[in-house]
């Protein structure tokens, strides 16, 4: 069965994704040797991975598109959170890991005092 899946650490949605097997999907996300978008987050991020939907193979993208909208991941390619053009996301997947790495947790810095100026928790 389909489901959609976040990565989150202390209640900041870092990745939202799409599986058919979660626990194989949890075990690859974990593995260092994957090209898991979870090897981008910084060494300090303890996250879990939260099942959001059960869903069917129909409506999956669909499913996924939705909590992408709805939760602002910090590490999907593509989110409002942190806006990028096209050409933005070209030029930030080719810098070098510790370059992007930087970035990300630059990012992350600026969300908290953004949520911290909005009076939102993110512990």
């Amino acid at each position: 069965m389909p489901f959609i899946y976040a990565l989150i650490d202390s209640g900041l949605v870092l990745y939202v994704g799409k599986t058919i097997d979660m626990r194989n999907r949890l075990y690859k996300h974990r593995s260092v040797k994957s090209n898991s978008v979870a090897n981008e987050f910084p060494d300090y991020i303890d996250w879990d991975m939260t099942q959001l939907e059960e869903c069917n193979e129909t409506n999956l993208r669909e499913r996924e598109q939705y909590w992408m909208n709805k939760l602002n991941p910090l590490y999907n390619k593509i989110n409002s959170i942190c806006p990028m053009t096209h050409v933005d996301h070209v030029k930030f997947n080719h810098k070098k890991k510790a370059d992007r790495l930087a970035f990300l947790e630059e990012e992350v810095v600026r969300l908290k005092e953004l949520l911290k100026s909005h009076d939102i928790s993110y512990d």
